[in-house]
């Protein structure tokens, strides 16, 4: 079963938008330092942490190649601001890449899930 918002509203239920907040950070012991401050203050209710991806880009006039690791976060469009504050405030680059992403479609007992994680402040 699948859910586009309207779904859980026609149920007299709260509806979330659900976003995907896609980070890149130079190792997975800065991304773990940050993912467990960020699931403290309650920002997201889940991070999927790719630990190696290679990065391939220019800066200064010179073409990089980089090993870094990605972060997914899945948090609401609610706490979407708030979040990104918190990974610029805290990332170690000058320029992060931080991208967010609409989810259009989503497993309904996920979002359940994790609309629970997100009403429940720890």
């Amino acid at each position: 079963k699948f859910d586009q918002c309207h779904a859980l509203s026609n149920q007299g239920e709260f509806c979330m938008k659900l976003e995907l907040v896609y980070v890149t950070f130079p190792n997975s012991t800065t991304a773990k330092k940050i993912i467990k401050k960020g699931l403290k203050q309650n920002l997201f209710a889940c991070a999927n942490l790719f630990p190696q991806v290679e990065s391939i880009y220019n800066w200064k006039n010179k073409q990089e190649i980089t090993k870094e690791c990605v972060v997914i976060f899945k948090t609401s469009h609610k706490r979407k601001a708030t979040l990104e504050k918190f990974i610029l405030s805290s990332h170690p680059h000058d320029t992060p890449c931080v991208l967010t992403i609409d989810v259009k479609k989503v497993n309904l007992k996920y979002k359940n899930w994790v609309q629970k994680q997100l009403l429940h402040s720890r």
